[in-house]
């Protein structure tokens, strides 16, 4: 379990960092005049008891206006109140889930289920159980303090009872506090564990059909909901335990005030049923302002464990990268020099020299678990050699060596990600290019005519479920096209094809005008290829095309 003593939380001040101060004050001001919504009935009788059968018209038409005027602005204020809170709710939600999904993209230590587990729930039971309460609070402290004032100035001894006797409204949720919280963070973390395993099932299902596996992992899930139900129900069933325990309570506070008041009666004449009874309903308002605070601070300590799981998820360090340098026109080679890497105590490779010129078409071969994967992602620069050195080379009056180039490299897998926007957009990806050159480029991967009269516009589907397996790599291949990159990796991308589909593919990218390198296990033709790069035996060896052994 998570140590939330030490883990930072997400607080007051972080909340205040994701919104308007202005909003900040408007809250406060439309909060203090609903606030007076717990005297509206106390003032409505106070005014009513100085009515009486001699009352003239316009002193009944007078009560009808103040009354109506107070019940107007109070509840104007509370429904101001509602929006400004609704508001400010908005930009604090939109605020934490772009800071989550930013830390998720900018660290490679973090699952997709765990991204989606903490948008999707944590960030909105932030949002009910905490940012509500807080936001709130203000609110019902001023809605008791105010009837508190009204009380005793009222009549201070009963004034007293009756407050005091309100308070005790509180005691159950102060003995019963740490219990609730336990539970709140129990069915956090069991509500975790059910959508984790409703997410593996749906990504799974195509395996679970074809395997007949469903009773067996229906039952599982349904063991999970189970259980986040059963902690749930726990959690609420304690809830209420406690709030019955104040049931009692509560008819204390109400008799005992009553009748002290009617003894007093005696000897104070300023004290009479009319007044009793407006303190008596003032009294059940600050007792329900009470149950409110009772019922937000419970939800407060909910969210301890969800804070504290967010706020280190925000704060953990971001690596530290370079500014890519820009896309290079003067271009001329990549080399890699005595480059060496291990994978756990496995040895991969060591002491590779390689290079290669613009333009060229370089084929990587080698058995499964030689490094094939890992010299790519070394050449993505998403990750480090152990020694050794991989840098591009430029031309010019000046030659350079450039070791920092993530942005003249581009990875095409065997099923690149789509997202669900037009062509245009999962090509720009957010960069302004102009259609013109969107269209050359949709010409130069052969897809100007296969997706309609205006393939830009051409909608994505359930994450590329509407277009083939040959289209989803033409648009990847577009993409680094876009973005003008020097250098095209291919990891095994017609493996999952047919034959033909295969061909074409490899036909168009291996006659691009960029350099690419190729992992391939299946291949026909070398023709295309300037260079053979061999995996085995802890080594990388370049050779020719040339060689009749490497024709298949």
């Amino acid at each position: 379990m998570m140590n939330t003593t030490s883990a930072p939380k997400l607080g007051l001040a972080d909340l205040a960092s994701r919104i308007h101060n202005y909003k900040l004050g408007l809250l406060a001001v439309v909060t203090l005049i609903n606030s007076f919504i717990s005297l509206t009935f106390a003032l409505v009788t106070t005014w009513a008891g100085r009515m009486n059968a001699h009352s003239s018209l316009s002193d009944v038409l007078w009560f009808c206006v103040k009354g109506l005027l107070l019940y107007l602005i109070v509840y104007l204020g509370l429904y101001l109140t509602e929006v400004v809170t609704n508001s400010i709710l908005k930009e604090a939600c939109v605020s934490l889930e772009v800071d989550c999904l930013r830390k998720y993209l900018a660290t490679p230590n973090h699952s997709e289920d765990e991204i989606v587990s903490i948008v999707s729930q944590d960030v909105r039971m932030i949002r009910e159980n905490y940012y509500i309460p807080i936001l709130t609070l203000p609110t019902y402290l001023c809605r008791s303090l105010i009837p508190i004032i009204y009380l005793l100035t009222q009549n201070l001894s009963v004034g007293i009872c009756f407050a005091v006797g309100a308070g005790l409204m509180m005691l159950p949720q102060h003995f019963m506090a740490h219990g609730l919280a336990d539970l709140g963070n129990h069915f956090s973390q069991q509500r975790e564990y059910s959508l984790s395993a409703a997410i593996d099932l749906a990504k799974g299902k195509t395996v679970i059909n074809n395997h007949q596996a469903q009773p067996f992992f229906l039952k599982l899930t349904r063991r999970k909901f189970e259980q986040t139900e059963r902690a749930e129900q726990h959690l609420h069933n304690t809830q209420a335990l406690m709030f019955s325990l104040s049931g009692p309570l509560k008819g204390i506070a109400d008799v005992v005030p009553f009748a002290l008041g009617i003894y007093l009666m005696r000897f104070d004449p300023r004290i009479t049923i009319v007044l009793l009874v407006a303190m008596l309903g003032t009294a059940g308002s600050l007792k329900n302002q009470f149950q409110e605070i009772i019922y937000l601070s419970g939800d407060l300590l909910e969210t301890k464990a969800v804070r504290a799981k967010i706020g280190t998820f925000l704060h953990q360090p971001t690596p530290q990268r370079v500014a890519a340098t820009p896309a290079l026109s003067d271009f001329v080679g990549l080399t890699l020099s005595d480059v060496s890497k291990k994978f756990a105590d496995h040895l991969l490779f060591a002491h590779v020299d390689l290079s290669l010129s613009a333009g060229q078409k370089v084929l990587i071969t080698g058995k499964s678990g030689v490094g094939k994967s890992t010299f790519l992602d070394l050449l993505m620069q998403n990750q480090q050699p152990d020694s050794g050195t991989i840098y591009l080379r430029t031309g010019g009056k000046q030659p350079q060596n450039i070791t920092d180039f993530q942005q003249n490299i581009s990875l095409i897998a065997q099923q690149p990600h789509l997202f669900n926007l037009s062509i245009r957009d999962n090509i720009c990806l957010g960069k302004p290019i102009a259609d013109a050159e969107l269209t050359a480029i949709l010409k130069q991967v052969d897809l100007s005519q296969q997706l309609g009269e205006a393939p830009l516009d051409f909608l994505i589907q359930q994450n590329g479920a509407n277009i083939s397996g040959g289209q989803r790599l033409k648009i990847e291949i577009a993409r680094a096209l876009a973005d003008r990159k020097q250098i095209i990796l291919a990891d095994e991308i017609t493996a999952s094809l047919d034959p033909d589909s295969a061909k074409t593919i490899r036909d168009l990218l291996l006659r691009l005008p960029v350099t690419v390198i190729e992992v391939a296990h299946h291949y026909t033709n070398l023709d295309y290829y300037d260079q053979i790069w061999r995996f085995a035996d802890q080594t990388v060896q370049a050779q020719g095309t040339d060689l009749a052994a490497d024709k298949k």
